[in-house]
């Protein structure tokens, strides 16, 4: 599902600003969207927080829970993506067993 820059007329925009990252939340936007599709509409969740999207993602429930503005699904997928230790667009996967450099270790 292509992001939602605006909700169109069959679409309910649910304004999630300061809604923390909760699996019980998510569950909930998940049960609302089940009823919206019922009724032929579609929540589209507006200014979600990155800890929201992130949960939203690592669940699986980026296509699910569209998100309108900001950084939107694709980012969504992404971070999920990082969550999971998935490499990055352009990123080599690492080896099993091999650590990534982080330049502010120290080396021993």
């Amino acid at each position: 599902m292509a992001q939602t820059d605006r909700p169109g007329p069959e679409a309910l925009a649910v304004r999630v600003c300061g809604v923390p990252a909760d699996a019980a939340i998510i569950d909930a936007l998940a049960r609302l969207q089940l009823i919206a599709k019922r009724l032929g509409r579609q929540v589209v969740l507006v200014e979600a927080g990155e800890d929201l999207r992130a949960l939203i993602a690592f669940m699986g429930l980026a296509e699910v829970l569209p998100v309108s503005g900001g950084p939107g699904i694709e980012t969504a997928r992404q971070i999920g993506s990082e969550l999971l230790g998935h490499p990055e667009e352009g990123e080599h996967p690492l080896v099993e067993g091999e650590e990534e450099a982080d330049p502010g270790d120290l080396a021993l």
